[in-house]
């Protein structure tokens, strides 16, 4: 922050978390990487975008035979809101204090780098997403 103010103990928790190396969560410890490597070499890969949940989620079921449209353009789908909650109380953060530096975000992009990449090749093997789709 551009106060300074995380903890030694924060800073490595937060290291640890970008790179894989510290088990704070399945999801961070066990990377894309991780699963793309698991998966069988001629396996089908289907893709479920957050941001793109209902186009994806009905394509799939088509895809695999269903209904095209199983869930319909009315949809209400709830996506998880991260709630940036103050420590000390229940009052939502301000801007300041979720806000990254340039320096951050660029060490934070480096250290993702490989993560993305996984994540890029993922998306263009996906079976169920088009050129036009991979572009968004």
């Amino acid at each position: 922050s551009p106060r300074g103010n995380a903890t030694e103990v924060c800073k490595r928790r937060a290291e640890g978390f970008v790179e894989g190396t510290l088990e704070l969560g399945i999801h961070s410890y066990w990377n894309y990487q991780f699963h793309l490597e698991g998966i069988p070499h001629n396996a089908r890969i289907l893709t479920i975008r957050q941001t793109h949940l209902v186009e994806d989620w009905n394509a799939i079921e088509q895809l695999i035979g269903g209904q095209h449209n199983i869930l319909g353009a009315n949809q209400t789908v709830l996506q998880h809101q991260n709630a940036h909650k103050n420590a000390t109380n229940t009052n939502t953060l301000t801007y300041d204090e979720k806000y990254l530096s340039e320096e951050s975000r660029s060490l934070l992009c480096k250290s993702l780098c490989n993560e993305i990449q996984v994540y890029k090749k993922i998306l263009a093997v996906s079976e169920n997403l088009s050129e036009d789709q991979l572009r968004q």
